[in-house]
């Protein structure tokens, strides 16, 4: 539950601070009432994201074993990509998303302001929901991830609203950068699993177990749980759901922290 409010919250901060530089900046130029195209747009994002949701539940339900392996590995290898690229896009694009924003509005239409609304909660959307969907078979949690994600992001959503009342102030930068690393290691773990996936299709060769430690951590005990639920923990994994763990967590997470610290050596 915990890995999935912290989707939640990222995700959820991210729109949030989107859409709050396009509120801020109509209101700085005098255009309230070109506020509902923003409200059509994030209504109507948020209508895709739960029939993107909804879609796969519906899909993984009638689908034959088989096939629901296969959804599964698929869903979790675009989620491993949406993921990824979502936390180097806000590294690369954080310290100048407002100028960013404001370049593309000098000349905005009603329908302009509706897209680009739309685009920015949709994309956020859509990555989470077949992130939550892939947690949540990862995990095995079930409606317990939902849960935890529908309370990140009302989360975010009021910690969006202070931060541009002026009531809370954070940064945001740390924010991003901590919770960014974090989502890697989960990637990480959901990549292995979706490894899984694929060998027990056939598609990759099988290996022998690298390690079992169920022994230590039994099905449903308190620990199991917990790791399952924050880490996406295998307890038996094979050699290569382990190489493919590790090789991803060491390239991802050591090429995101040296992108930070070149942007914080830029700024000094």
């Amino acid at each position: 539950m915990f890995a999935n409010f912290m989707i939640g919250i990222r995700e959820g901060l991210e729109a949030a601070l989107i859409i709050g530089i396009l509120v801020a900046y109509l209101k700085k130029t005098s255009q309230q009432s070109k506020y509902r195209f923003i409200a059509l747009g994030v209504l109507a994002a948020l209508a895709t994201a739960v029939l993107a949701g909804l879609g796969l539940t519906f899909l993984d339900e009638q689908a034959s074993d088989h096939t629901e392996i296969l959804i599964t590995g698929t869903t979790s290898l675009l989620a491993v990509a949406f993921v990824t690229w979502m936390v180097f896009w806000m590294a690369k694009t954080s310290k100048n998303l407002s100028k960013e924003i404001h370049s593309k509005m000098e000349e905005a239409s009603n329908l302009s302001l509706f897209v680009i609304a739309y685009l920015t909660v949709v994309r956020e959307g859509v990555e989470t929901s077949i992130f939550l969907w892939t947690a949540a078979k990862t995990t095995g949690e079930g409606q317990t991830a939902w849960l935890g994600a529908i309370v990140g992001i009302l989360a975010a959503a009021v910690l969006g609203y202070w931060i541009f009342k002026g009531m809370l102030r954070i940064n945001l930068g740390k924010f991003f950068q901590y919770t960014g690393t974090y989502l890697l290691v989960l990637t990480a773990g959901i990549f292995a699993y979706a490894i899984g996936e694929f060998t027990e299709l056939g598609f990759l060769p099988e290996t022998q177990t690298a390690y079992d430690l169920s022994g230590i951590t039994p099905e449903g005990s308190v620990l199991e749980v917990t790791l399952k639920g924050t880490l996406g923990y295998n307890p038996t994994p094979t050699v290569l759901q382990v190489a493919a763990w590790a090789t991803f967590l060491v390239i991802s997470v050591g090429i995101y922290l040296r992108q930070y610290r070149r942007t914080a050596r830029k700024l000094v």
